[in-house]
């Protein structure tokens, strides 16, 4: 957890996201919209989205097209927004007996 706080900290901060990471993220999203028409299934799901959200259907173009555009600066500055450590939380399942000694050490204040 202290690893995943530290990562989250430094997301679009101290550790930006590289040109390499945005491409590679980017590609696998505009490979994957072809899917969401696949199937009428999964077209009429897609459609359904999108008028659910009270976005227009031109949005599913329109994507695409915002997503081809989207700068690394844009990228870091959402992360910086939304990456916030202070507003995290864990939610743990398991054997209660098991995990709270291991929290203890997490729970002392850090430097």
């Amino acid at each position: 957890m202290r690893e995943f706080e530290k990562e989250l900290a430094a997301f679009g901060r101290a550790k930006p996201i590289t040109q390499a990471e945005l491409d590679q993220a980017r590609t696998g999203v505009m490979r994957s919209l072809p899917e969401q028409f696949e199937t009428l299934g999964s077209a009429a799901g897609t459609v359904a989205w999108n008028w659910a959200q009270g976005l227009p259907v031109s949005n599913l173009q329109a994507f695409a097209e915002r997503l081809a555009t989207v700068s690394l600066d844009e990228v870091n500055a959402v992360a910086r927004k939304y990456a916030r450590p202070d507003q995290a939380f864990f939610l743990l399942v398991g054997d209660r007996e098991k995990i709270t000694p291991q929290l203890r050490d997490f729970n002392e204040p850090r430097p």
